[in-house]
Protein backbone atom coordinates (compact mmCIF):
# COMPACT_ATOMS: atom_id res chain seq x y z
CA UNK A 1 0.00 0.00 0.00
CA UNK A 2 1.13 3.60 -1.02
CA UNK A 3 2.85 5.60 2.20
CA UNK A 4 -0.36 8.60 1.28
CA UNK A 5 -3.23 5.59 1.80
CA UNK A 6 -1.92 4.74 4.91
CA UNK A 7 -1.72 7.99 5.99
CA UNK A 8 -5.28 8.96 5.11
CA UNK A 9 -6.19 5.92 6.61
CA UNK A 10 -4.27 6.45 9.83
CA UNK A 11 -5.89 9.83 9.65
CA UNK A 12 -9.38 8.26 9.93
CA UNK A 13 -8.70 6.78 12.10
CA UNK A 14 -9.10 2.92 10.62
CA UNK A 15 -7.70 -0.31 12.76
CA UNK A 16 -4.99 -2.23 11.76
CA UNK A 17 -7.17 -5.26 10.86
CA UNK A 18 -9.21 -3.40 8.20
CA UNK A 19 -5.93 -1.45 7.41
CA UNK A 20 -4.70 -5.09 5.76
CA UNK A 21 -8.43 -5.95 4.45
CA UNK A 22 -7.79 -2.30 2.35
CA UNK A 23 -4.59 -3.72 1.20
CA UNK A 24 -5.71 -7.11 0.39
CA UNK A 25 -8.50 -5.05 -1.84
CA UNK A 26 -6.32 -2.94 -3.56
CA UNK A 27 -4.19 -6.05 -4.75
CA UNK A 28 -6.92 -7.42 -5.77
CA UNK A 29 -7.94 -4.45 -7.76
CA UNK A 30 -4.51 -4.32 -9.35
CA UNK A 31 -5.34 -7.69 -11.36
CA UNK A 32 -8.42 -5.48 -12.78
CA UNK A 33 -6.58 -2.26 -14.12
CA UNK A 34 -2.79 -1.80 -14.33
CA UNK A 35 -3.36 1.60 -13.19
CA UNK A 36 -1.94 3.30 -10.17
CA UNK A 37 -4.71 4.05 -7.88
CA UNK A 38 -4.11 7.69 -7.06
CA UNK A 39 -6.59 8.16 -3.94
CA UNK A 40 -8.67 6.06 -1.75
CA UNK A 41 -11.89 6.45 0.13
CA UNK A 42 -13.77 4.66 3.05
CA UNK A 43 -17.33 5.22 2.74
CA UNK A 44 -18.69 5.29 6.41
CA UNK A 45 -21.02 6.57 8.54
CA UNK A 46 -21.93 6.68 12.38
CA UNK A 47 -25.30 5.67 13.59
CA UNK A 48 -27.29 7.38 16.07
CA UNK A 49 -25.34 4.42 19.15
CA UNK A 50 -21.89 5.33 17.56
CA UNK A 51 -21.50 2.21 15.55
CA UNK A 52 -19.20 2.68 12.86
CA UNK A 53 -20.51 0.75 10.04
CA UNK A 54 -17.93 1.27 6.74
CA UNK A 55 -19.73 0.68 3.59
CA UNK A 56 -17.45 0.40 0.93
CA UNK A 57 -14.40 1.45 -0.37
CA UNK A 58 -13.62 3.75 -3.15
CA UNK A 59 -10.36 4.02 -5.37
CA UNK A 60 -9.28 6.89 -8.50
CA UNK A 61 -7.01 6.13 -11.20
CA UNK A 62 -6.77 8.63 -13.98
CA UNK A 63 -9.45 7.22 -15.84
CA UNK A 64 -11.65 5.17 -13.31
CA UNK A 65 -13.52 5.16 -10.27
CA UNK A 66 -13.90 1.96 -8.93
CA UNK A 67 -15.73 0.73 -5.41
CA UNK A 68 -15.61 -2.33 -3.40
CA UNK A 69 -19.29 -3.03 -1.60
CA UNK A 70 -18.67 -4.62 1.41
CA UNK A 71 -15.33 -4.41 1.07
CA UNK A 72 -15.13 -6.01 5.10
CA UNK A 73 -16.91 -9.47 4.42
CA UNK A 74 -16.70 -9.44 0.89
CA UNK A 75 -15.31 -9.39 -2.75
CA UNK A 76 -17.48 -7.13 -4.59
CA UNK A 77 -15.38 -4.34 -7.29
CA UNK A 78 -17.27 -2.17 -9.94
CA UNK A 79 -15.42 -0.05 -12.40
CA UNK A 80 -16.69 2.64 -14.62
CA UNK A 81 -14.68 5.33 -16.90
CA UNK A 82 -15.31 8.77 -15.41
CA UNK A 83 -13.27 11.42 -17.85
CA UNK A 84 -15.68 13.88 -18.68
CA UNK A 85 -18.74 11.36 -17.98
CA UNK A 86 -20.45 12.81 -14.98
CA UNK A 87 -23.53 14.84 -15.38
CA UNK A 88 -24.59 15.24 -11.84
CA UNK A 89 -23.45 15.98 -8.07
CA UNK A 90 -25.19 16.52 -5.29
CA UNK A 91 -23.25 17.01 -1.70
CA UNK A 92 -25.48 17.13 1.50
CA UNK A 93 -23.35 18.13 4.72
CA UNK A 94 -23.40 18.81 8.46
CA UNK A 95 -21.58 20.79 10.47
CA UNK A 96 -18.77 20.69 8.28
CA UNK A 97 -17.30 24.55 6.71
CA UNK A 98 -15.87 22.58 3.39
CA UNK A 99 -12.27 22.60 5.38
CA UNK A 100 -11.95 20.43 8.46
CA UNK A 101 -14.64 18.17 9.66
CA UNK A 102 -15.23 17.75 13.71
CA UNK A 103 -16.55 14.80 15.17
CA UNK A 104 -20.00 15.23 14.85
CA UNK A 105 -19.24 16.64 10.97
CA UNK A 106 -21.08 14.16 8.24
CA UNK A 107 -21.06 14.52 4.44
CA UNK A 108 -22.93 12.82 1.86
CA UNK A 109 -21.27 13.16 -1.61
CA UNK A 110 -24.22 11.62 -4.48
CA UNK A 111 -22.76 11.44 -8.28
CA UNK A 112 -24.00 10.25 -11.44
CA UNK A 113 -22.38 9.05 -14.50
CA UNK A 114 -23.46 9.54 -18.47
CA UNK A 115 -23.65 5.76 -18.22
CA UNK A 116 -26.00 5.51 -15.78
CA UNK A 117 -23.95 4.75 -12.80
CA UNK A 118 -23.71 6.41 -9.53
CA UNK A 119 -21.78 6.30 -6.68
CA UNK A 120 -22.52 7.40 -3.32
CA UNK A 121 -19.49 8.40 -0.90
CA UNK A 122 -20.76 9.21 2.67
CA UNK A 123 -17.88 10.56 5.60
CA UNK A 124 -17.64 11.55 9.09
CA UNK A 125 -15.26 13.43 11.36
CA UNK A 126 -12.19 14.08 9.73
CA UNK A 127 -13.33 12.19 6.44
CA UNK A 128 -15.26 14.81 5.43
CA UNK A 129 -12.63 17.13 4.41
CA UNK A 130 -11.26 13.68 2.11
CA UNK A 131 -14.46 13.15 0.51
CA UNK A 132 -14.89 16.74 -0.44
CA UNK A 133 -11.36 16.55 -1.54
CA UNK A 134 -12.74 13.92 -4.15
CA UNK A 135 -15.17 16.71 -5.20
CA UNK A 136 -12.97 19.40 -6.18
CA UNK A 137 -10.16 17.26 -7.68
CA UNK A 138 -12.00 14.75 -9.07
CA UNK A 139 -15.95 14.85 -9.58
CA UNK A 140 -16.30 18.86 -10.38
CA UNK A 141 -13.51 18.69 -13.37
CA UNK A 142 -15.05 15.72 -15.01
CA UNK A 143 -18.50 17.57 -15.12
CA UNK A 144 -20.45 17.58 -18.38
CA UNK A 145 -20.72 20.74 -19.40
Amino acid sequence: MDQKHLDYLTSIEITEPIILRIDEIISLYRNITDEAINKIIVSEFITTDLAHIFESLWLFTDKFIMEAKGFIIKNNFDITPYNKQIYYAYIEEENFDFNRGSNNSKILLHFSTTNRITGELKGSGKNCAYIYEIYKQIIQPNLVK
